[in-house]
């Protein structure tokens, strides 16, 4: 895995750049190796075609067809600046150009896969640890063998001051219509009424027309303004009819209204025994 890394870029005495001619021993030749970008770039060529070639015994790669190998690595720095490497019976060393004592690396946020070497910085638990040994999989929390707390998590702070209310928000939608309450206990009877009119009698009228109202004023005695009241019949009305008390104009007359609801005219009506009873 390629993960960046920092190095600085002071030289080693009379080692800060690769001899012009190849590195070469026991059939490895080695054509560059440098540190540009942050990346250790190491190339060469080995004893055999699609070769497994090793590079300070922790890093693999294999040659081509043509015998060229490549290694590209963003997460190691050599201690001395000085690389081996191994292809079967054949070992090879170079001098790494561009390579500086190696420093403090920054790693970011510390993960269980990658590879950890001395000095390499990581954040963990809200803390900064330096790598003291090589490691891999070593929690800094917990692995005091293999990490130092480089900066410690700082204390939670005091609360704040409460800031200001903000402004009141708009209404939200009506919600649903609530389900219809029990029904209350029935009240007390109330007071008894004054006595109204109590008149029986005979009615008459004629045909009234499909879907039409007539009214009827009716001789009550006893029934005053504004009296309520209610007409009813022991006889028979023709279909569709209905018989209405409507009020009290004068005294002792009260008015009623015959109604048709019928598509056709109905017949005329006579002698109908109603009874008509006001309140007052």
């Amino acid at each position: 895995m390629k993960i960046s890394s920092f190095c600085f870029a002071a030289a080693i005495g009379g080692a800060a750049m690769l001899s012009t001619a190849a590195a070469q021993a026991a059939g490895i030749t080695v054509t560059d190796a440098k540190i540009a970008q942050g990346e250790l770039t190491v190339t060469g060529t080995s004893p055999n075609a699609n070769q497994s070639v090793q590079l300070d015994g922790q890093f693999t790669g294999t040659s081509n067809a043509n015998k060229i190998f490549a290694f590209h690595l963003t997460d190691y720095h050599p201690a001395d600046c000085i690389v081996t490497l191994t292809a079967g019976a054949a070992t090879a060393t170079a001098v790494v150009a561009n390579c500086g004592e190696r420093g403090l690396s920054a790693r970011g946020a510390w993960n269980t896969t990658d590879n950890y070497l001395v000095d390499d910085v990581v954040t963990a638990g809200g803390s900064s640890w330096r790598a003291i040994l090589d490691n891999v999989n070593k929690n800094p929390s917990n692995h005091p063998a293999q990490w130092e707390v480089l900066a410690a998590k700082g204390k939670t702070g005091p609360a704040g001051a409460t800031g200001p209310a903000g402004p009141q928000g708009s209404q939200g939608p009506q919600g649903p219509q609530g389900d219809a309450g029990p029904t209350g206990p029935q009240g007390p009877q109330g007071p008894k009424g004054v006595a109204g009119a109590n008149v029986t009698g005979h009615i008459s009228f004629s045909a009234i027309a499909a879907n039409s109202c007539g009214n009827l004023t009716l001789g009550v005695a006893g029934a005053t303004v504004g009296d309520a009241g209610v007409i009813s019949t022991s006889g028979t009305l023709p279909a569709g009819m209905t018989l209405n008390f409507i009020g009290v104009a004068t005294t002792g007359h009260a008015t009623g209204r015959a109604c048709n609801h019928t598509n056709s005219t109905s017949a005329a009506v006579s002698d109908l025994p109603v009874r008509v009873v006001t309140f007052h």
